[in-house]
């Protein structure tokens, strides 16, 4: 089993996840009693919610559920990257462990990245639900939306580069073939 210790700039990041995910559910459960009986559940391109649906804990509770379970999986695969699916060519096996071990540390500080963006783009969502049907907004904040889309798929494609970058410089040459 291969379990890495927490380096600074993950704690920061995981930091950041957790602070987050608080905020949205202490946000939610202190706001949840003041929402209006209909509350916006999806937003169109433009920002203005085009959906609306009851208020019910499901409705109102829906997003900071996901962010904890989401929170969860992304914590229990930094806890046991070895677990995590890296799409690569050369089998992990192969490497030498130093390689693996190199390999799991970049891709858990991309776990604990790719955790506070996720958090930071459901609990958007959440507070635009909640300030949407509180009547103190009146859409989506597509900007703010649209830039940590941007930053976490940005993030998505640099950490798949440095990854397979990293696996191709480190692999051992394979075998020849036997025709």
């Amino acid at each position: 089993m291969i379990i890495v210790a927490y380096r600074v700039p993950d704690r920061l990041f995981a930091g950041m996840a957790v602070l987050v995910l608080l905020l949205s559910w202490i946000t939610t459960i202190w706001i949840f009693p003041s929402l209006p009986e209909r509350l916006p559940t999806h937003f169109g391109p433009s920002g203005l919610p085009d959906a609306f649906g009851e208020k019910s804990w499901g409705t109102v509770f829906v997003l900071p559920l996901l962010q904890a379970v989401i929170s969860v999986v992304l914590w229990w695969l930094y806890r046991h990257p070895q677990f995590s699916n890296v799409p690569t060519s050369v089998p992990l096996q192969r490497l030498p462990s130093e390689t693996r071990q190199q390999i799991f540390r970049i891709l858990q500080h991309f776990l604990v990245v790719l955790a506070t963006l996720v958090n930071l783009l459901l609990a958007q969502l959440n507070l635009a639900i909640l300030a949407v049907g509180l009547g103190v907004a009146t859409r989506l904040n597509n900007w703010l939306m649209g830039g940590i889309l941007i930053a976490l798929f940005g993030v998505i494609i640099f950490y798949i580069v440095i990854l397979r970058r990293f696996i191709k410089a480190s692999a051992p040459p394979l075998p020849p073939s036997v025709i």
